[in-house]
This record gives C-alpha cells, structure tokens and sequence, in this order.
C-alpha cells in the first residue's frame, strides 16, 4: 500500500533525488512546470492562422474592435463571420479582441496569449494533485506530463484551441477555489463564483466544472455530514446554480436554445444513426482517446468521415477491445480504489469531463477531436504521476530512468506534432498521412494545394476527397473552382503545357466536353504517356477510341485501366457495354456485375441498367 492508501502524510523524495532537486518547495515545481510548458510550445508563437481560426478571429469583425466587446454577448461565436452557428463563447472572443488591439491580424499575440494559457492550466494541475493529497513530486509530476503531453498540441497550437484553455483554467480555479471558500469564507467565496461564471462563457463544457466541484467534494469528504453541516456548503451550491442559471437563460436568448442543431454527417457520422451503432461508435471513440493520452501516436487535428469508421455490428474488434480495455480499467479500480477515494475521484473527474462531447446522450459537433481531451487529461496526467511516482520510490533508479525516458518522449512527440500546425497546408499534408480516409482532411489539403498553385496535387487530393464520399458536395464544389483555374491557366491560347497527368486528364476531359474529341485524345495520351497507369486516362481514352471505332485498342485501354485501378465503376460499365455488344455474354457478365459490385449512389441508373442486363444473360 502506498502513504496515500494509508490515509498517511505524503512522504517527499530525497532532497538529492534527480526528479526532486529542491526538496519540498512547491515554487520551483512552479517554475519548473510552467517553463516546461513556455519551452515546448514556444515556437507556435511564430505560427500563422489554422482550420478554425479562420471564422473565429480572422473574418470575425466583432472581434477587430474594443467597441463591439458588448456585442459579443449577444451574438453567436461566428456572427462576426457571416455565420450562426449554436456555439457561444462570448468571454474568450473578448480576449481575441484584445488581441486584436495589440497585433492587429499578425497572430504572434493570440498564439502567445494560447501558450501562457496553457502554462497557467498547467500550474493549477499541480495544485489540483496538491489539493487532492499527493505527495509534492507525484503531483509535480503529472502536472509536468500535463504541460508535456502531445495530444494538447491542437489546444495550444491553433488559436481556436483558446476556449478550451480557457474553459479548463477557469474550472480548475473554480475547483481549487471552491476549497478555499469553504474552509475559510470572506471574500474568498467570490472566487469560485467567478470562475464558474468564467468557464461557462468561454465554453459551454464549463458547465462540467460544477459537477467536478460536487465529486471532489463527495470523494474528499471523509466526513460528508459534518461537511455539509457547514453552512457555506449550501450557500455555494446555491450560488452556483444561480450562476448556471444565468447563463443559460443568457445563452438561450442568444441562440435560441440548448439543443445542438443537426450536425453534418461528414463533421459527425453518428448523426443520424441508430441508437446501438451511435452508442458502440461512442464508446470506441471514448476508448481511443484514452489510449492516446496513454499512447499518442497517430494524432491527427480531424477525425471527420470516414476517419473513424462507425461499428456496424458486435463482430466488430474495436468493440471488443474497447470493452476489454474498460473492463480492465474497471477491475483495477475495483482492486485499487477501495481504499482510495483519490482515484474513485480521478475517475469520476475524467468520465465527467468526457461526456459531454461523447456523443453518448446526442450527436454533437464531431464524432472526435483531441481538444476534447484537454479537461479530461487533468485526472489522467495526475493519475500518470502518481504512478511515475510511486514506481520510483520502489526502484530509485530505474523508476528515475523510466520517468525522464517517458517525459522526454512526450516532449519529442510534442515538438514534432506541433511542427505540423505552422499552416494549413502542412497541417493537412500531415493530417491524410494519419488518417487517410477521411474526406475532409483530403478536401482541405486540397483547397490548400490550390491555393498554393499545386493544380495537380489538388486534383488528386479533391479527387481522393470525392472518392471517398462522391456526395462530398463541399469538395465537388472546390473541385470545379480548381477545374475553372486550370481552364483558365492553361487556355489554347496561352501555350502553356503540363507535365501534371492529372492536369492533362482534366484537359482533356473539358476538350471532350467542348466537341474537341482529337484534342481530349491527345490530351489523355500525353498523360497516360507521363503516367502508364493512371486508371481515369486509360479509362477515358478507352471509352473514346471504342466510339471512334478501335473496339480492340479502345478495349485494351479499358482492361489496363480496371487493372490499375479494380474499384473505379466507368471503365467496368464501358467493358461491359462493349463485350455485350460484340456478343461475348460471358465477359460482359463477369464486366458488368464487377461494375455493380464498384458502383456508387452517384451510378443508380446504370446500375439498374446493368442489373437488367445480368438478368437477362442469367435467363438466356
């Protein structure tokens, strides 16, 4: 048993111990902590505008002038942008517009107000693992995991990232300020009311903040009667829910209810899904972000459609690792926690943090995001140092090199994720090689590739984008925009020629389209000619040279092009038209039903077509 299980006086380490230098001064754990923090995230600083910042600051014009800080109040978070939305976070848009002041639109102030932010959370960790009776290095550090820890990079690095900071500083302080009132009343009383209040406006997930007050008060009370015999226990409650009160009344002014509206199924699959396969997606999703507080490899800044694939049934393995993995966690708290409340609370805090946005109760904004670990991470990383803590005090030396060896990996992992956010167009390169099924990420990357003049690049990542979910309107829609710039670029009379495939492809696609059958045949030549396997040439060329009459080469092209590429449903439809026609029924079966089989919602009449066709040929 451990001094905490014991109910005994936390011991410290050695004043000589390496992860412990300065003995029992709780101001150098400060300084070392909240250093760690400015010195891992520092160079974001430097960093220019990411994914949501855009609508939050950049076209915000509520937030470009002071004279509009009432305004914020009244309006929705993206108001200022031309856009309502259900979101309303009217103190952390204040913050911006003092930023505003300061910088204008260079983002140096807004990231560097992110990163004193999280230094700050990062401090009231450690006073939270103070609060909660660990000893100063087990608190210490889970507070310096916390500030370290690499799936809090999205927070940090985007500016957009500030309300969470925000909503977690203003909950911790209300946490810790709860405490103080309590004990001692007076002004301090003040304290946890303004951080409650704080926390709501910044973020609606501040609400959490209050039942994480009640759980550390239902956990640390060994004596809960004579605890609520205290008479600043029900004036504080009742405080708080005058306080929760307002707020609600002020945001449903605002925006005109609570409820979260319909969602978009390419922001969240799980809107609009069934009961069961919403609640086992939920509880798949919960259990990867656990493993990646514990193992953060794999981070991504979107988890979107089709990121995370929804469970369709109980033989998914997800599912059953997913309950493995909690039943395990559950076993160990059973065994562990009967005479230890911390972790009961610790428990309870991160179940508590997470469930608002676990989709569990409703479809929210996202099926996922790593922002939304941040509240949670609190009792995890505290967790993590007690642990790190105790297994040096059972082996001094090697528990001192598995704690620098852990912490140094975290950093690392922080520094080389962080790199990522410096711009879109590296964010969202990253962002396809971590989760390369999502729609959406394809689709940024490549509005970025076009706005970087990366015509061909574009075309393949919208190409991607669409291929991957074809009633992507979003991405169709950029799509035309880079086809109308690639027209334009690289117009009959300006001279100018690719050596992109794709962009000949897309030449010669609109030759086609204009009657230009001789200059869509050229077009596709050269670039089957720069690319042998590019499966849309191939498979375009093909379908013209059997309309020209080249059935034999127009056939050949098409049988390279399902070779190059099995699942795309043109050139499976054309072989089938054009073994059918020359008699072949056996081939054309064998084309058609591989079509069927490739085809998606965008080919309903064809298939219907071609299902008509393969009845036929199975009667005959």
């Amino acid at each position: 048993m451990t001094s905490l299980d014991r109910g005994e006086a936390p011991t410290q380490m050695h004043p000589r111990s390496l992860l412990n230098p300065w003995g029992s001064r709780r101001w150098a754990w400060d300084l070392l902590i909240s250093g760690a923090a400015l010195a891992i995230f520092m160079k974001t600083v430097a960093f220019g505008w990411v994914y949501d910042d855009q609508m939050e600051v950049v076209r915000n014009t509520l937030v470009h002038s002071l004279q509009y800080i009432p305004d914020l109040f009244t309006a929705t978070a993206w108001a200022g942008s031309g856009m309502e939305t259900y979101l309303y976070r009217p103190l952390t848009a204040v913050t911006y517009a003092v930023n505003y002041q300061i910088s204008a639109l260079e983002p140096w102030s807004y990231h560097l107000v992110n990163v004193l932010l999280h230094a700050g959370c990062s401090m009231l960790v450690f006073r939270v693992g103070r609060s909660w009776n660990f000893p100063l290095a087990a608190a210490g550090l889970g507070a310096l995991l916390f500030a370290l820890h690499p799936v809090h990079v999205e927070v940090v690095a985007a500016v957009s990232g500030r309300k969470d900071l925000m909503a977690t500083f203003f909950a911790l302080a209300m946490v810790l300020g709860h405490r103080k009132a309590v004990a001692r009343g007076g002004w301090r009383i003040a304290l946890p009311l303004a951080a409650f209040a704080s926390a709501l406006f910044s973020k609606e997930v501040g609400l959490m903040a209050l039942t994480l007050v009640a759980a550390q008060d239902w956990f640390l009370e060994t004596d809960r009667r004579a605890f609520l015999r205290n008479q600043r226990v029900p004036s504080l409650y009742v405080a708080y829910l005058v306080v929760l009160l307002v707020f609600i009344l002020v945001r449903n002014q605002v925006t005109g209810g609570f409820v979260v509206p319909e969602t978009s199924f390419f922001d969240n699959p799980l809107t609009g899904a069934p009961t069961l396969v919403r609640l086992a997606s939920s509880l798949v999703v919960v259990a990867r972000g656990f493993l990646l507080l514990g193992v953060p490899i794999g981070l991504s800044p979107d988890y979107s459609f089709n990121a995370i694939p929804l469970v369709e049934g109980m033989g998914d393995p997800r599912i059953w690792g997913s309950l493995a993995l909690f039943g395990v966690l559950a076993a160990g708290l059973v065994r562990a926690g009967r005479d230890n409340p911390v972790l009961k609370l610790a428990t309870v805090w991160y179940l508590l943090a997470i469930f608002p946005t676990s989709n569990v109760v409703f479809a929210v904004g996202t099926i996922f995001a790593e922002r939304l670990l941040f509240l949670p991470s609190v009792a995890f990383c505290l967790v993590a140092g007690f642990g790190l803590y105790n297994l040096r005090q059972r082996s001094i030396r090697f528990g001192e090199s598995m704690v620098l060896v852990l912490l140094a990996l975290a950093g690392v992992q922080t520094v080389r994720y962080s790199g990522v956010w410096e711009d879109d167009l590296s964010l969202f390169t990253w962002a396809v090689q971590q989760v390369p099924n999502s729609t959406k990420a394809h689709h940024k990357l490549g509005e970025e590739q076009l706005r970087a003049g990366q015509f061909g690049d574009a075309l393949r990542s919208l190409k991607k984008a669409m291929e991957i979910a074809p009633d992507n309107e979003f991405a169709a829609v950029t799509l035309g925009q880079a086809s109308q710039q690639i027209a334009l670029l690289y117009a009959r009379e300006s001279g100018i020629r690719s050596t992109d495939p794709d962009i000949l492809y897309l030449l010669g696609q609109m030759r086609r389209d204009e009657g230009d059958f001789e200059g869509a045949r050229s077009a596709w030549e050269a670039a089957v000619e720069l690319d042998p396997v590019h499966a849309e040439a191939l498979g375009d060329l093909g379908a013209l040279m059997v309309q020209e009459g080249d059935t034999t080469g127009g056939r050949r092209r098409l049988e390279e092009s399902v070779r190059a590429k099995p699942g795309a449903a043109a050139p499976w439809l054309n072989l089938g038209r054009l073994h059918l026609a020359r008699g072949e029924n056996e081939e054309a079966a064998a084309a058609l039903g591989r079509f069927v089989e490739v085809a998606g919602p965008q080919w309903q009449n064809e298939i219907r077509w071609a299902r008509t066709v393969l009845g036929n040929l199975t009667r005959r």
